[in-house]
């Protein structure tokens, strides 16, 4: 928090109190990453790959495109639990945001029974594996393909709506 961190520099010189604060910021970076993008960003089952618009109803699009964290370990579940609030579950936090965090694990053994019952998906991601779908993400992405480098922009682009070409 803001209020700790400004306390950290009052109390030490500033050069170790900024050390201490990026050290800091980088470690929770690496450890919260999987959180961020793998249970947000899931391009095998985003919208370009859904059904045509109006076709699929909201909660299923929840359902394919967020995932929950797996944790094995009784620790990882613990640690989640009193300092990320529960942030593994996204599949419930998405349908109901303002659901306590004290719920979400009894809501997502039943939301994850439901779908299997009526074959739905439901999306569980193990936190080393999602280190490795973001390593997988960033070598598709980060070197564009031959024909993508050779192709005019205008047929590439993602960015257009009605014609209009947003920069």
């Amino acid at each position: 928090s803001p209020g700790y961190q400004g306390a950290a520099f009052v109390c030490q010189p500033w050069w170790q109190a900024l050390a201490t604060l990026l050290l800091a910021r980088a470690l929770s970076r690496l450890i919260l990453f999987p959180f961020a993008e793998v249970q947000h960003y899931m391009p095998e089952h985003m919208p370009e790959l859904q059904p045509a618009a109006g076709q699929e109803e909201w909660a299923v699009c929840q359902l394919r495109t967020t995932a929950n964290l797996r944790f094995a370990n009784p620790l990882a579940r613990l640690l989640d639990f009193l300092m990320f609030h529960g942030d593994s579950y996204q599949v419930v936090h998405h349908l109901w945001p303002a659901m306590s965090f004290v719920n979400l694990r009894k809501a997502s053994d039943i939301v994850k029974s439901a779908c299997e019952e009526y074959g739905f998906p439901y999306n569980e991601v193990g936190y080393w594996e999602g280190y490795a779908k973001i390593f997988r993400q960033v070598q598709v992405n980060s070197v564009p393909s031959v024909a993508t480098a050779r192709a005019p922009r205008e047929e590439h682009d993602l960015c257009k709506i009605s014609g209009h070409h947003l920069e």
